[in-house]
C-alpha cells in the first residue's frame, strides 16, 4: 500500500510541474510568437467551412507547407490533401481549396468568372488570373475539408453536420418541395372548377382559361420537379464526399481496443457500407420531407372539400402507416440476421485469403468450398424468403391507393352524390396524391430498414471517443523516455501484461528490449505509442505526460517500424514518402539511410517500381523499405520491432551504423545479439516485469536472466 501511494504521488508531482517550461519548450521546437501570414487565410476557410476552433492553438509555425497545414489541423477539425488541377476542375471542387506559388505565398480561391480566376491572397485582396495564366504558374493545390468533432456524436450533431455544410442547397431542396407541393395542390381545384362550373357553363373561353391554366401548372410543376431534382442530385454528390471522408477519418482515429473487438472481415464489411448509409442519408430522408410535405398540402385541399370524407382517408392512412411500422419493424429484425450472416461470411473470405498458403498447404480446396457453401446457402435461402416478404409489403403498399378510391366511390354512391361532382372529383384526385405518397414513404421504410442496420455500426463508431478527445498540447519532441510503474491489461481482457515497469531512456541513447516470447515486448512498445490507456503509472515524453499530449502531433515526430508492418499496393516512392509532403530527392535520401537505394536503383522503374502483392520483394528489401519510411520525416524518436529479422549480417550492420550515426532515441526490440551488444541500455523483460536493466557487458558481468538468453547466441 505504502509503495502504490508513493508511486501515485511521485506520478502527481511529475504532472504538476508540465506547465514550468513549457514557453521554452516551443521556441525551442520553432515555434514562432509573430504572427503568420497565412493565418488570415485560415480564417476565411474556417468561416466558410462553418467551423469552430477546437483547441488552443499553438503560434503557427514559420516552416514548411506540411507545417504549416498540420498546425491548422490541429487547430480546427479539417483535413486536407494535395490535388491535381485538370480539365474543368473548378466546376467539380468541393471543400476549400488553398493554393501556393513558387515563393510560398498562399492564394484562396474565391470564384471563377469567365475566364479568370479570382483568388484571395495573404493580405485579404483578390488577385485575377486568365485560365492560361493560372495554369502556368503551376501552384501547389491542398483541397481543405471539414471533419467531425472528436467527442462523441450525437444524431442531432450529424444532421447538424450535414445541414450545415450544405446550407444553400438544403434550403434549396426545402424551397422546391414547398413550391412543387403548393402547385399540385392546385389541381383538385381546377378539376373541381372545370366539372362544377366551366362544363355545365358550355362555355368554350372558359373552358380554353382553365385548360391553359392547368397546361401552365403542369409545365411549371416538370421545371421545378427538374430543378428539385438536379439540386438534390447536387446535394447527394457534395455531402457523400464530405461524410464519406469525415466518417472514414472518424473511423481512424479510434482507438485500437475499437478494431481488436471486431473482426477483420467486419471492419471491411462495415466501413464499405458507408457509401450505401451516405446515400440513404442524402437521398431518401429529403425524398421523406417532399412527400410529407406533399401529403400535407393534400390533406389541407381535402379538408377544404369535405371533412367527414377526410376523416375516413385519416383512418385508412393511419391503418396503412400503423400496419407498414408493424410490417418493416419485423423485417428489420431479419434484416439484422441477415446482416449478421453476411458478416460471418465475409470474415471467413477474407480468413481463407489470408490463409491461402496454408489451405494450399493442406490440399484443403474443397474442404474450404464445402464449408463456405454451406453458410452461403443458409445466407441466400434467408434472402429469399426476404425477399417474398417485401413483395408482398410492396403489392399491398401499391393497393393502398386504389383501395382508397373503391371506399370514396362506395361513399359517393351509398351517399347520393350529395357531393357535387366536381368537388368530389378534386378530393379523389388530392386523396390519391395523399395514398401514393404514403405509399412511397412505404417504399423508403424498406430502405430505410436496410439502412438502420449498418447505422447501428456507425453508431458505435460514433458513440467512441476518438484518440483525440482530449484537448492535448502540441511539442517538439527531444527524445527523452520515463515510463514510471507503467502496469497495462488489454481491454476485456484479466491477465496483466506489464506488471510494474520503469525505466528512462536519455535523449539521443539507443536502448534494446529483450525477453523471452510473450514477455510484453510488442506491448510495451504499444504502449509507449499511447496506442492504450494505461491500468497504473504513466509514460513521459521530455518530462511531458504523453496523456496530456496531442497524440496526432505527438506520432507524427516518431519513426515507428512495428512487427507486423507491411508495405500497401502503389510505388516504392509512394511506400516511403506516405502521408509526409516530400519530394523525391528526400525518398532517396531515406532509401540510403536505410541502406535499400542499391536495390532500388537496380529495379527498372527505380522508385516508381509498383509494389503488388507480398511476393514483389524480398523481406530484406521490404524491412528497410519500412525503415526508410521511418526516418523520412527525420523523427526524434524512433520505435523498432524486429524491423531488421529478414536482413542478412552484412544488411544489418549497414543499417545500424547508419541508425548509430543519427542522434536521435531509438529504442528497438530485437533478439539479434550483434544488434542488442550495440545498444546503450538493455532491458531484460519476463512475464511483464522489468527484470534486468544495464549495458551489455553490465549485464553479462552479473550472470542474471539476460546472460542465459544470450549465452545460447555465444554457443
Amino acid at each position: 500500500m505504502a509503495k502504490t501511494e508513493r508511486t501515485k504521488e511521485e506520478i502527481f508531482k511529475r504532472r504538476s510541474t508540465q506547465a514550468l517550461g513549457a514557453v521554452v519548450r516551443e521556441e525551442e521546437a520553432g515555434f514562432s510568437s509573430e504572427r503568420h501570414p497565412w493565418e488570415d487565410l485560415y480564417k476565411v476557410i474556417a468561416r466558410r467551412l462553418y467551423l469552430d476552433r477546437v483547441r488552443a492553438q499553438q503560434p503557427l509555425l514559420k516552416g514548411s507547407i506540411a507545417e504549416n497545414l498540420k498546425e491548422f489541423e490541429l487547430s480546427y477539425n479539417i483535413a486536407h490533401r494535395e490535388v491535381k488541377l485538370k480539365g474543368d476542375w473548378y466546376r467539380r471542387m468541393p471543400g476549400e481549396l488553398l493554393l501556393v506559388d513558387k515563393d510560398s505565398q498562399a492564394y484562396l480561391l474565391q470564384s471563377k468568372k469567365g475566364n479568370s480566376i479570382v483568388l484571395l491572397n495573404e493580405k485579404g485582396e483578390e488577385v485575377r488570373y486568365s485560365t492560361d495564366a493560372f495554369a502556368q504558374a503551376n501552384m501547389k493545390a491542398f483541397q481543405v475539408l471539414p471533419l467531425l468533432a472528436d467527442r462523441k456524436i450525437s444524431k442531432r450533431y450529424l444532421l447538424a453536420f450535414i445541414i450545415k455544410h450544405n446550407r444553400s442547397k438544403v434550403i434549396g431542396i426545402l424551397l422546391m418541395s414547398l413550391l412543387v407541393s403548393g402547385i399540385a395542390s392546385v389541381f383538385p381545384y381546377g378539376i373541381s372548377a372545370l366539372f362544377n362550373w366551366v362544363l355545365p357553363s358550355a362555355e368554350r373561353f372558359f373552358l380554353q382559361q382553365v385548360s391553359l391554366l392547368l397546361l401552365c401548372l403542369v409545365i411549371v410543376r416538370v421545371l421545378f420537379n427538374y430543378s428539385l431534382k438536379i439540386i438534390s442530385y447536387s446535394f447527394e454528390d457534395l455531402n457523400e464526399f464530405y461524410l464519406q471522408s469525415a466518417l472514414l477519418d472518424r473511423v481512424l482515429k479510434l482507438p485500437l481496443h475499437f478494431f481488436d473487438e471486431e473482426s477483420s472481415g467486419s471492419l471491411s464489411y462495415n466501413i464499405i457500407d458507408f457509401e450505401s448509409f451516405i446515400y440513404f442519408i442524402s437521398s431518401v430522408l429529403f425524398s421523406a420531407l417532399h412527400l410529407m410535405l406533399f401529403s400535407l398540402f393534400n390533406l389541407i385541399v381535402m379538408l377544404s372539400f369535405n371533412a367527414s370524407m377526410t376523416m375516413m382517408v385519416i383512418v385508412l392512412s393511419i391503418l396503412y402507416l400503423g400496419l407498414s411500422l408493424w410490417v418493416l419493424h419485423k423485417l428489420l429484425q431479419e434484416d439484422r440476421k441477415q446482416r449478421s450472416r453476411a458478416l460471418f461470411l465475409g470474415s471467413m473470405v477474407i480468413q481463407f485469403f489470408n490463409g491461402i498458403i496454408k489451405i494450399k498447404q493442406a490440399a484443403a480446396e474443397w474442404k474450404v468450398i464445402s464449408f463456405w457453401s454451406h453458410y452461403f446457402a443458409q445466407l441466400r435461402n434467408k434472402d429469399y424468403f426476404l425477399f417474398l416478404r417485401e413483395s408482398r409489403f410492396r403489392f399491398f403498399s401499391e393497393a393502398i391507393p386504389w383501395i382508397g378510391q373503391i371506399m370514396l366511390f362506395s361513399w359517393y354512391y351509398l351517399t347520393d352524390g350529395n357531393l357535387a361532382l366536381g368537388s368530389f372529383l378534386g378530393f379523389n384526385a388530392a386523396t390519391f396524391n395523399l395514398l401514393i405518397s404514403l405509399a412511397t414513404l412505404g417504399f423508403i421504410g424498406l430502405k430505410a430498414k436496410k439502412a438502420l442496420p449498418r447505422y447501428e455500426f456507425l453508431k458505435k463508431a460514433l458513440q467512441s471517443p476518438t484518440e483525440l478527445s482530449k484537448d492535448g498540447k502540441s511539442t517538439g519532441l527531444k527524445g527523452k523516455i520515463e515510463v514510471q510503474h507503467v502496469s497495462f491489461t488489454y481491454p476485456n481482457q484479466e491477465q496483466e501484461i506489464l506488471k510494474d515497469v520503469s525505466f528512462t531512456i536519455d535523449k539521443g541513447s539507443s536502448v534494446a528490449i529483450v525477453g523471452p516470447s510473450g514477455s510484453g515486448k510488442s506491448t510495451l512498445l504499444k504502449v509507449l505509442l499511447g496506442f492504450y490507456e494505461l491500468k497504473k503509472g504513466a509514460v513521459f515524453y521530455d518530462d511531458l505526460d504523453l496523456d496530456t499530449l496531442n497524440l496526432k502531433a505527438f506520432r507524427q515526430q516518431l519513426g515507428v517500424v512495428l512487427q507486423n508492418d507491411r508495405l500497401f499496393e502503389g510505388s516504392i516512392y509512394e511506400n516511403i514518402v506516405g502521408s509526409a509532403n516530400l519530394g523525391i530527392d528526400d525518398a532517396w535520401q531515406a532509401a540510403e539511410m536505410a541502406s535499400v537505394n542499391k536495390d532500388i536503383e537496380a529495379m527498372p522503374m527505380k522508385m516508381h517500381t509498383m509494389i503488388s502483392g507480398s511476393g514483389s520483394l524480398s523481406g530484406g528489401q521490404e524491412q528497410r523499405i519500412l525503415i526508410a519510411r521511418a526516418l523520412i520525416a527525420n523523427p526524434q524518436i524512433l520505435l523498432l520491432d524486429e524491423s531488421t529479422s529478414a536482413l542478412d549480417n552484412i544488411a544489418q550492420r549497414q543499417v545500424m551504423k547508419t541508425l548509430d550515426g543519427l542522434s536521435i532515441s531509438r529504442v528497438m526490440i530485437a533478439h539479434r545479439l550483434s544488434t542488442i551488444m550495440q545498444c546503450d541500455k538493455i532491458i531484460y523483460l519476463e512475464d511483464g516485469r522489468k527484470l534486468e536493466e544495464g549495458s551489455y557487458e553490465e549485464l553479462m558481468n552479473k550472470q542474471g536472466a539476460f546472460y542465459k538468453l544470450a549465452k545460447r547466441q555465444l554457443v
